[in-house]
């Protein structure tokens, strides 16, 4: 029997050809040892791209997750704010309102006017501080939209 060998010698003696049917000589016997010896490189190099691709994803689901995250500051912000401004804060001051008058009248006692006082300013400060997570809220959705955004009041970045 004949052993088909390659024409590149290696070590003691000569490869046989991957492909019986061809002929020792030819370039397809060459280029099938390449591809041969490439093998490690590419299961390799489809290991490592599989691995960005994951990586890829689970980055992307991050990032969707924290922009729900902040979409929903932002709402809950929001409606804390329209809370504070539209019934709150004009209840408490209608509250402090009257309490001036009936301490000026000597309906009430002076302790239930600091008292209202007191509740109104602690309500202001609460109103200041939702205004700042909103902005905080607003700010990491912008980060993670990458660009400015057009907040609810309907101002842009000229008017901030």
């Amino acid at each position: 029997s004949i052993k088909r060998t390659t024409p590149f010698a290696t070590g003691a003696g000569m490869l046989p050809c991957a492909d019986y049917r061809q002929r020792p000589n030819s370039r397809f016997c060459f280029a099938t040892r390449m591809i041969a010896r490439n093998r490690g490189a590419m299961k390799e190099a489809k290991a490592a791209y599989q691995a960005t691709r994951a990586e890829q994803e689970s980055m992307e689901v991050h990032t969707s997750h924290e922009i729900e995250q902040a979409y929903s500051g932002v709402q809950a912000a929001a409606g804390q704010v329209k809370t504070y401004e539209t019934k709150l804060l004009p209840a408490a001051k209608t509250t402090l309102e009257s309490a001036r008058v009936g301490y000026a009248a000597d309906a009430i006692d002076f302790m239930t006017l600091v008292d209202a006082a007191r509740t109104y300013q602690d309500l202001q400060v609460g109103h200041y501080q939702t205004q700042a997570r909103l902005g905080q809220s607003f700010a990491m959705l912008e980060r993670l939209a990458g660009t400015a955004l057009n907040d609810a009041g309907g101002r842009d970045e000229k008017n901030r």
